[in-house]
């Protein structure tokens, strides 16, 4: 079957989320770092802390997750340059394309979760200079939410170097089993 006649396009967003995206997987995953945050912003909360933690939060995200944005690339094309050159013809058959596409689309996941901490934290630190004055209650709520949002995406984008490693021993695999034969 055409995968184009049926509008499944095998390119963009669309084709990550279809390919890459289990999300009973997603959320089991981000419940840990979830839970670490809300621990910490509860901590935080409780001993009036938000704002500064918030802004250690921040030049720490600002200063890690552009890091991990170029590791996860480098290795995507480590891995992009091993799967296109001598293993292509190997894995071209059988469960060989599905494991490229879900490889690609786990990289290109990883990246997008990346990418969005980098976003939010660079929104958040352009918020925090304003110096926007409101109801003391309604800031310490703004600030909860945006200290559970900020070291969620940082310790998710951390987990997800993870499971790079993962892969690109998965693909180390395939090369050590295609010797075999």
């Amino acid at each position: 079957m055409n995968r184009m006649a049926n509008n499944e396009t095998v390119f963009g967003l669309k084709a990550i989320i279809r390919n890459g995206i289990n999300f009973k997987l997603l959320i089991k995953d981000i419940l840990i770092p979830f839970l670490i945050s809300f621990t910490l912003a509860v901590f935080h909360l409780l001993d009036g802390s938000l704002l500064s933690c918030i802004n250690s939060v921040l030049e720490l995200s600002l200063s890690i997750i552009p890091s991990i944005v170029g590791l996860s690339l480098t290795a995507y094309t480590i891995v992009n340059a091993f799967v296109l050159g001598s293993q292509a013809k190997e894995l071209k058959t059988g469960n060989g394309v599905e494991f490229i596409t879900k490889l690609n689309s786990s990289f290109a996941i990883c990246l997008i979760i990346s990418l969005l901490a980098l976003i939010f934290s660079v929104i958040c630190q352009l918020v925090d200079g304003c110096n926007i004055y409101t109801d003391y209650e309604l800031a310490d709520a703004i600030n909860f939410i945006a200290l559970i949002l900020l070291i969620t995406l940082l310790i998710y984008s951390i987990w997800c170097l993870f499971w790079i490693v993962i892969d690109i021993f998965n693909i180390g695999q395939t090369r050590a089993l295609f010797d075999k034969e």
